[in-house]
């Protein structure tokens, strides 16, 4: 930790926010992305994630490749981060439920921005087929639904539920039900996730319940 201590004290404003949001971000996700995949979800730079992560390597393993997936070499290092009891150095400390915040809006952005009907282009004549039987599924799904769209698709409701959701995300959200809902079963199909649908759907329900809840309190 004192190594963290020691890049942000030296770093200008804008690179401590930055880096605290890679960081923030690595040690929330719900699953392993890499540096091209992270930096495509925050949406940020290429290679931003990689020159904020090089400086960590006793916590967190950063792969040769953009496109092998970043790790966290010991657990403790994000349980010590988003403990504001144990990590007193406001520099430092992660903030879950503002991280959550604004993974949940990348999430949203990302679908919002990025899916539409038939995403992944499969011929008018094989719109009927089962997605087993489409014979290229698995490179179109790679073209046109990379990880972080993947990650998006899987996990934007966890993240809503985990976060504050303040006025900024409630009209994220109301503009992805209103034009992607349908986009995003489409899309969780073609991916092999259909199942989570419904989990997803009452999570962000919960969420959007505590947060009227509180509203009226």
């Amino acid at each position: 930790v004192g190594v963290i201590h020691d890049v942000m004290s030296d770093a200008e404003p804008e690179m401590v926010v930055e880096m605290k949001s890679v960081v923030g971000a690595v040690v929330l996700l719900r699953d392993q992305l890499s540096p091209r995949a992270l930096d495509s979800l925050l949406g940020l730079p290429s290679g931003t994630s990689t020159s904020n992560l090089a400086l960590l390597g006793s916590f967190i393993f950063l792969p040769e490749s953009e496109d092998s997936v970043i790790q966290i070499i010991h657990q403790s290092f994000p349980d010590f981060l988003v403990d504001s009891t144990r990590c007193t150095n406001s520099d430092i400390v992660v903030d879950p439920r503002q991280q959550h915040k604004v993974l949940a809006q990348r999430c949203l952005e990302t679908l919002t921005s990025r899916l539409r009907r038939n995403v992944c282009q499969i011929p008018v004549d094989q719109l009927s087929f089962l997605n087993k039987e489409v014979p290229d599924l698995a490179a179109r799904v790679r073209d046109h639904l990379p990880s972080h769209i993947q990650y998006a698709l899987r996990y934007w409701a966890h993240h809503l539920h985990a976060s504050d959701i303040d006025p900024e995300t409630l009209e994220l959200l109301r503009t992805f039900c209103h034009k992607n809902l349908l986009h995003w079963l489409e899309g969780l199909s073609l991916i092999g996730s259909a199942d989570i649908a419904v989990d997803a759907l009452q999570v962000a329900r919960r969420a959007l319940m505590v947060r009227t809840r509180s509203l009226v309190q």
